[in-house]
C-alpha cells in the first residue's frame, strides 16, 4: 500500500533529496546533520493524513560507516502547503534551500 501527501509537501521532500544529492550523497533519504552526524529519515507510511502533511522518522547512524546501525534520534513534519514543521537534524541552509524552491516556484507561476 503506497501513501499520498500535497504536491507542496512533496516537492519540499523532494528539495532535500535534491539538496543532498548535488551535494554527492549517495542515498536519498540520508544527509549530514546540523551536529556533523549522519542520518538518515524514513517517512511515515502507515498513516496518511487528510491534509495531506508529511511525517517521519529520523535516524542517527552508529559508527562512521553507516553500517553499524542506527537509531531514532527524532521526527520530522512537513506541512500541506510544504513548509517544514520541524525536521530533527536538519541543517538551516537545507531547509531555507527547500522553502525556498516553494517560494520560488510559486513566484514564477504566477508571475
Amino acid at each position: 500500500m503506497g501513501w499520498s501527501c500535497t504536491k507542496a509537501a512533496g516537492d519540499t521532500l523532494d528539495r532535500i533529496q535534491e539538496y543532498y544529492k548535488m551535494a554527492g550523497e549517495e542515498m536519498s533519504n540520508t544527509f549530514r546533520g546540523s551536529d556533523g552526524h549522519d542520518y538518515f529519515w524514513e517517512v511515515s507510511t502507515d498513516k496518511e493524513y487528510r491534509d495531506g502533511h508529511i511525517t517521519g522518522k529520523v535516524f542517527l547512524y552508529i559508527g562512521n560507516n553507516r553500517t553499524s546501525g542506527a537509531w531514532k534520534d527524532g521526527t520530522f513534519s512537513i506541512r500541506p502547503n510544504g513548509t517544514i514543521h520541524h525536521f530533527s537534524h536538519l541543517p538551516k541552509k537545507v531547509k531555507e534551500y527547500a522553502e525556498n524552491c516553494l517560494t520560488n516556484a510559486f513566484v514564477v507561476i504566477h508571475a
